[in-house]
């Protein structure tokens, strides 16, 4: 199923982040899916009761409205379906991933770290349970079509998987690609990198609209500020599992200046296609 899981706690900010999800659904031709999490009694996952569905029901019903909405305005069809569940959400979410592969698991800041999504180096259970990436939106994040992703990878030979899923998403968006690396050992990693992408999706290498830098290792993380700023990238992509990521997310760094209004997408250290 082409699926976006759109985890929500109903409030204000998570409606907001809905505006941008509605057009990135539509170009990926994917339903939406929102899940509210229930506290359960244990950290399993737990059967929801048929009072609690009826309770959450109409607070299900008005996001769908808006989805219609965005569909009627824009002359386009949005399908949508919904899940509440309870207990754990690592477990509930790892069960759902034995049944679909989404392409993507989203939600806002506030809910994400409630949610113990972001935890710098120990960046919490969840990343390392999925097999999708996380879309994390901000509050002032500008609505719209996505025009250009900036990913930001701590080693070239680790972007394969990444890349192939972002040049895969840029093709749906008609977006650019700016994949951005820190220098690293391997002297041909670069050479092969392009030679794969080049066999699998010649369009876009002929087209360019692939950009593929070094990244200055000083400084990374206002480096990665100035790029998203100076190339109007507006989703912002990394690897769970490498530097750049705890440079820009590890716990006790102010917030980065980028991450106030560019949505990330944020890759399992272990994803692969």
């Amino acid at each position: 199923m082409n699926c976006i899981l759109y985890l929500t706690d109903f409030s204000d900010r998570s409606k907001k982040a809905l505006e941008f999800v509605m057009p990135v659904a539509d170009e990926l031709r994917a339903r939406i899916i929102f899940i509210h999490l229930l506290k359960g009694d244990s950290d399993q996952k737990q059967k929801v009761l048929k009072k609690e569905e009826n309770e959450y029901l109409p607070f299900f019903n008005k996001l769908k409205h808006h989805v219609i909405l965005y569909a009627f305005k824009n002359n386009c069809e949005m399908l949508t379906g919904h899940l509440l569940l309870k207990g754990d959400l690592v477990a509930n979410l790892r069960s759902l991933m034995k049944q679909m592969t989404p392409y993507a698991v989203v939600t806002h800041y506030d809910y994400a770290a409630r949610s113990k999504i972001l935890l710098g180096k120990v960046y919490g259970q969840l990343l390392k349970a999925l097999s999708a990436p996380v879309m994390i939106v901000p509050e002032y994040a500008e609505y719209g079509q996505i025009r250009a992703i900036g990913y930001f990878s701590g080693m070239l030979k680790s972007m394969h998987a990444e890349l192939n899923d972002l040049v895969y998403k840029m093709r749906m968006f008609k977006s650019k690609l700016f994949a951005y690396y820190l220098p690293d050992e391997f002297k041909n990693a670069r050479e092969s990198l392009v030679e794969e992408l080049s066999e699998q999706f010649p369009d876009v290498i002929k087209n360019e609209r692939i950009s593929l830098k070094k990244l200055d290792p000083k400084y990374v993380a206002s480096r990665v500020d100035k790029l998203v700023d100076e190339m109007q990238i507006n989703l912002a992509a990394f690897n769970a599992g490498d530097k750049i990521f705890e440079d820009i997310f590890q716990s006790g760094n102010s917030v980065r200046p980028f991450l106030l209004k560019t949505p990330v997408l944020i890759y399992p250290e272990n994803f692969s296609e």
